[in-house]
């Protein structure tokens, strides 16, 4: 997800909600956003396990935020977002999420391959 400002500031809070049962395993900012943006990641804010909130201090016109997930669930990746800005100057840009394989499908995936390669061998 990208964050981009149409004017030259702002007070931003964004919470992050997946679907219960999402683990978020880390979030990060990318790239390291400059020390004049005051970007924090809001640790002590009542959110959810599911759920994580930053808040963005300044952010001028033509500048980009980018925040990256690390998460694991059984089930599809879904991510609601809830922003926050008294004066409603500011876009937001999802980004496609992109979804790793886990352990099992990955077994899974290793093993067919293998019974193909022995059904049908190279010639």
């Amino acid at each position: 997800m990208k964050i981009r400002d149409r004017a030259s500031r702002i007070t931003e809070e964004i919470r992050f909600e997946f679907l219960q049962g999402t683990q978020v395993l880390d979030f990060y900012f990318e790239p390291t956003p400059e020390p004049e943006m005051n970007v924090e990641k809001m640790t002590n804010s009542g959110v959810r396990e599911f759920e994580r909130k930053c808040r963005i201090g300044h952010i001028e016109k033509g500048q980009k935020l980018g925040v990256r997930f690390v998460v694991t669930s059984d089930s599809d990746i879904q991510l609601k977002l809830h922003p926050y800005n008294e004066h409603g100057d500011v876009e937001f840009v999802s980004r496609s999420a992109t979804k790793t394989l886990s352990e099992r499908e990955q077994v899974a995936r290793f093993l067919s391959l293998l019974i193909m390669y022995l059904v049908i061998p190279p010639k």
